[in-house]
């Protein structure tokens, strides 16, 4: 179990709030004890919690997202299930509060209480796989380095370009800050970099949510993410 004074050193460190770094830390026991398992290799972890595991985003997410190759729900139920049991030999006891297959995989959802703050891990599941993925080793604040299968970076960007065009979302418009920032796939974005600007121009959000997941030194950078998107997207060939 995380340390009371750790967690608040770090949530200083970080410039967020204890729930953010409390989640973290139950994400990485949750990947951790995944990868463990027989089978979990046929999910490749992907999304805005991967761009921050992975590379190192600022932006703190709420959800897991995999692509599976594992099309059997009692399958994915069983490795999920298995996870929980390793969280549990921590200290830490998940409650179940939604699990069920939706019209592209499966959705689960579990909450627990760490000093007496709400906890939640929720888990987005597409068997819609992309195969494209790889072995990445993680080194966390919290454990010992542990490896996981994620998306391959090419195939990640693309996906999160694909969502912010598709949905529109706060968090998609920073993520590809970070990405643009980061020199993640330039090339994809490149590909659709007209598009992307349409987006930016007629987005009306005014980004304040996303206070809430990023470090106050971001808060500035959020205050006119449109105008500091396009300036990145300017620079590209």
């Amino acid at each position: 179990m995380i340390d009371k004074t750790f967690l608040e050193k770090q949530s200083t460190k970080w410039q967020t709030t204890t729930i953010n770094v409390l989640r973290e830390y139950l994400q990485h026991l949750f990947l951790a004890g995944f990868y463990e398992q027989k089978g979990a290799e046929q999910l490749s972890f992907k999304g805005g919690t991967a761009l921050r595991i992975i590379h190192q985003s600022p932006r703190f997410s709420e959800d897991l997202d995999f692509s599976s190759q594992i099309s059997s729900t009692t399958k994915i139920e069983s490795l999920i299930e298995n996870t929980l049991l390793k969280i549990q030999e921590e200290g830490i006891a998940m409650s179940i509060s939604e699990a069920k297959t939706t019209s592209g995989g499966y959705f689960f959802d579990s909450e627990t209480k760490i000093f007496d703050q709400p906890i939640s891990i929720k888990l987005n599941i597409s068997t819609r796989f992309n195969a494209s993925a790889e072995v990445v080793m993680i080194n966390s604040d919290f454990l010992p380095p542990y490896n996981l299968v994620a998306l391959k970076t090419e195939d990640l960007v693309e996906e999160k370009i694909q969502a912010l065009l598709s949905r529109k979302k706060e968090r998609d418009y920073f993520d590809l800050y970070f990405i643009l920032r980061s020199r993640l796939n330039i090339n994809s974005i490149i590909k659709n970099k007209a598009e992307l600007e349409k987006a930016i121009k007629t987005n009306k959000d005014n980004f304040e949510g996303l206070k809430q997941f990023l470090p106050k030194s971001f808060w500035a950078i959020i205050s006119d993410l449109p105008q500091n998107l396009l300036n990145e997207l300017s620079k590209l060939n």
